[in-house]
């Protein structure tokens, strides 16, 4: 199945304005089928949608979105160049699910040209027509919910213990995310800086719980100056717009 160009491209031009990223293990692909099915049949502004799978998951996931030149595949290799696949999979390395987390990172590090990047797990489904003016407020700060209460204070402990920043008093909403591709570049070359030229071995052998969103939303608080807020969280009375 191939999506069609009004779908893929609802922003209109050609513009690299919001851009997707779906992580595929090999036990994801027939709840992937629903989520490509609901983009097939729902306008969207992606102008790029990239699926980071594993290669024995690629033959079956090629079947199903055809050869559309918007879709990206994305090998651990890129991402994790000498040690994708070395690390066993046992205790809490789980390095499988690690490098997902951090391919969703690098994936919108890599176009910082595009106004957002919205992660996509094979358990979300696109419900509506979704607009690019849903990824943002009237101001241009990006959408990101906190959980009240927080959910997962120990992912946020150990972002802030990572990353050497102050701990967050509230967790925020995991997929799907906006993501803001400057606050991930910036983060990735932060954690360059603070673990050394091996800091991807450090974050994927690392005893402590972090994810993805714990390390974006600790790093992005810590842009924030109370004048120009990188984030916008929604009042008692908002909602986020997008049909996810």
């Amino acid at each position: 199945m191939q999506v069609p160009e009004d779908a893929l491209n609802a922003a209109g031009g050609d513009t690299l304005r919001i851009i997707a990223v779906a992580p595929v293990g090999a036990h994801d692909t027939s709840r992937f089928c629903l989520l490509w099915a609901s983009l097939i049949e729902t306008p969207h502004p992606f102008s790029e949608v990239w699926l980071v799978a594993p290669e024995r998951a690629r033959r079956r996931l090629r079947r199903v979105v055809g050869e559309d030149a918007r879709v990206r595949w994305l090998d651990d290799r890129e991402v994790f160049p000498g040690i994708a696949g070395v690390l066993p999979d046992v205790g809490h390395l789980r390095p499988g699910y690690r490098r997902q987390m951090l391919a969703k990172l690098w994936v919108a590090a890599q176009r910082p040209e595009a106004r957002a990047c919205i992660t996509l797990d094979a358990d979300v489904l696109l419900w509506r027509p979704l607009r690019v003016e849903d990824t943002h407020d009237a101001e241009g700060r990006l959408w990101a919910f906190p959980e009240l209460p927080a959910k997962h204070p120990r992912w946020y402990r150990s972002a802030s213990g990572i990353l050497g920043l102050p701990r967050l008093k509230s967790s925020y909403w995991v997929t799907p995310c906006v993501l803001s591709p400057d606050v991930c570049a910036r983060l990735l070359e932060h954690l360059r800086r603070r673990l050394g030229p091996f800091w991807r071995w450090r974050l994927l052998t690392s005893p402590h719980p972090w994810t993805e969103y714990s390390l974006y939303h600790t790093l992005g608080a810590s842009l924030e100056d109370g004048e120009s807020r990188v984030f916008r969280t929604p009042g008692k009375r908002e909602r986020w717009p997008a049909p996810l």
